[in-house]
């Protein structure tokens, strides 16, 4: 009977049930193998990390600072401590694609390194200084998807980013540690992984419309406040555009319009400090030139013209034609101009020296004649009775009565006995100095600008702006810190611009030093602190 039961127990296990037990055995193996394999993939993760961080002991990374540009680039800024003493290190790089790449140390000094057979690693070679700053742009750090970008970044320690003056952010993770203040977009994360979502240029929504309009409207009153009778014609006209746009449900043709009249804005201002500027000059020149006989007719009548295009809001305009009145005065018939003053200075300095060479010969020839006739009339003192010249033999005084028929004006400085002619020749050529460095004060006075022109604030934002429009090359960085100087009056302190701006040590300084290299700025040591001072300040006073 128990037999029976054992048959048909394995008749059934080799029927149907069979197959289920063989696919239950197959899935237990099945996940046996996927265990083992994540041990092995977690195990070799684990040895990769352990490799990456036994190859970070060679060297560490401080002071990062991350700031990601409007192209969807990222520029990069650290301090590479070397902690190792071997000939040559190899540095990860972040990013695959890395462009510009600097490395230097502190006095700037470039420091060598060669690629390896990775795209992100390179090889430090020795160096002098175990801290070197590295710099350089990356792609690969933010995704582009469309206006929706994300920028992907993952790091061991704090670091500081900058978002782009454009971006708006749609959602960020982790939260922040630092948030911006003033108007920095600057946040601080880590350490780990961090993934910031934005949008660079506007939004679109109701709310942002709204308050580009007031931004404008707020900034309209600025300007005019700021430039006295400045004509905004203009930015109201496309005021007006971005109001009905605003009414019409176009939310983000309204942003557009707010932000083109913002550019108008700062243009106009720059541009009617210029035009006031080169008007003030034209009329100061012209006056000069008038008081110093010339024709300025034609002159002032540009020069009214130039005042016609400022009073019509045409500021660049006015400034160009200000520049051309300049250039129109012209010497009256019968009045010698500046060069013409000078060649006549030249031939009359000339013709002294000729005449004064022409006296000095006679003298010469008159001493020897006397000489002569003097030892005539000793060897000889009859055949000499005569003669126009009288000697007294006993005082041997010599006494001269007309040498010559020709009559000259000496005067009393002139050579004389017991005078020596090179100390009268000396003198002759100082005093002819004189007259001519009196001639040339004379012609600096009368050219020179009636009037001091004072630095204001006015004055600096138009020459700062004339430096920007000179440099169309400068980074946003440069511009920023000329416009922080702009504000400070003309000067501030390192210290001042580095807590404005929160840059790092060395790219606060190498930024400072580029615009000094460029002729713009200068430091001086104030009380052990470095004073930033706009070169601008200097040539005026």
């Amino acid at each position: 009977m128990d037999l029976k039961r054992f048959n048909l127990s394995v008749v059934s296990i080799n029927g149907p049930n069979l197959r289920f037990l063989a696919l239950g055995i197959f899935f237990v193996l099945l996940v046996l193998e996927h265990t083992w394999n994540s041990m092995e993939i977690k195990s070799g993760v684990q040895y990769a990390l352990s490799s990456l961080q036994q190859e970070n002991k060679d060297y560490e990374i401080d002071s990062l600072f991350v700031a990601l540009l409007t192209n969807g680039d990222a520029s990069i800024d650290y301090n590479l401590v070397i902690n190792s003493n071997k000939s040559s290190t190899n540095v990860t790089l972040f990013g695959e694609t890395v462009q510009n790449l600097t490395l230097t140390d502190y006095n700037e000094t470039n420091i060598r390194y060669l690629p390896t057979g990775l795209p992100n690693q390179i090889t430090v070679i020795s160096q002098t200084s175990p801290d070197i700053h590295v710099t350089y742009t990356t792609p690969d750090l933010v995704d582009k998807q469309n206006r929706n970008w994300t920028f992907s970044f993952s790091f061991a320690d704090k670091f500081l980013l900058k978002m782009p003056s454009q971006a708006h952010i749609i959602d960020m993770e982790p939260p922040a540690f630092l948030t911006p203040t003033d108007e920095q977009n600057l946040w601080g994360f880590g350490p780990g992984n961090v993934q910031v979502s934005y949008i660079i240029g506007p939004l679109g929504t109701r709310e942002e419309a709204q308050a580009s309009i007031r931004s404008v409207e707020e900034a309209i009153k600025d300007t005019r406040s700021h430039y006295d009778g400045i004509v905004l014609g203009n930015a109201t006209v496309l005021l007006e555009n971005a109001r009905s746009n605003l009414k019409q449900g176009k939310y983000l043709e309204t942003v557009t319009y707010a932000t083109n009249i913002m550019t108008l804005l700062q243009n106009t201002g720059q541009n009617f400090m210029l035009g006031k500027d080169a008007i003030s000059q034209a009329e100061s020149d012209i006056q000069n030139k008038r008081n110093n006989g010339y024709d300025t007719s034609q002159a002032e009548g540009t020069l009214s013209t130039a005042r016609s295009l400022f009073q019509a809001g045409e500021y660049k305009k006015a400034e160009d034609v200000a520049k051309q009145a300049i250039s129109q005065a012209e010497p009256k018939s019968g009045t010698l101009s500046g060069f013409n003053r000078n060649i006549t200075i030249i031939f009359i300095i000339v013709g002294v020296i000729v005449a004064i060479t022409i006296v000095i010969f006679f003298i010469i020839q008159k001493s020897k004649s006397s000489l002569a006739r003097r030892t005539d009339a000793m060897e000889n003192p009859k055949e000499n009775k005569d003669s126009n010249v009288l000697y007294d033999t006993n005082t041997s005084t010599t006494k001269v009565q007309n040498v010559s028929p020709i009559h000259f004006n000496i005067s009393d400085d002139s050579p004389h006995e017991g005078v020596e002619i090179k100390d009268y020749l000396d003198k002759v050529v100082e005093e002819v100095g004189n007259v001519r460095k009196n001639q040339e004060q004379q012609d600096t006075v009368t050219l020179s600008p009636s009037r001091e022109h004072s630095i204001d604030k006015e004055s600096l934002v138009g020459v700062v702006a004339q430096m920007k429009e000179e440099k169309p090359y400068f980074r946003n960085e440069d511009k920023d810190l000329l416009d922080f100087l702009c504000e400070k009056g003309g000067s501030a302190f390192e210290s001042e611009i580095r807590n404005k701006f929160v840059l790092p040590r060395t790219s606060l300084w190498r930024l400072i030093k580029r615009l000094e290299r460029e002729e713009l700025v200068e430091v001086r040591k104030i009380g052990g602190q470095n004073l930033i001072k706009l070169r601008f300040e200097d040539k005026s006073n």
